[in-house]
């Protein structure tokens, strides 16, 4: 459970300052919005941004979503 609803995962990300920031993901959601939404919430640059998908990417790449979805 997140504050904001229920999630098939909620990821710890440190981003270097030692504390480690929520990151909720369902299964087959879109990785950019889900980071983006992230990005926004815990007031981290967008400069980040690429470094969070590719932490999705790796992390979720178990789960099928619409990034990798090519059918």
């Amino acid at each position: 459970m997140f504050p904001a609803g229920e999630y098939d995962h909620i990821f710890d990300v440190d981003i270097g300052d030692g504390m480690n920031r929520k990151l909720p993901f369902n299964n087959g959601a879109n990785i950019i919005e889900a980071s983006d939404k992230f990005l926004a919430r815990e007031q981290i640059g967008r400069d980040n941004s690429e470094a969070i998908h590719q932490f999705l990417r790796t992390n979720a790449l178990n789960y099928k979503t619409r990034d990798y979805d090519n059918s």
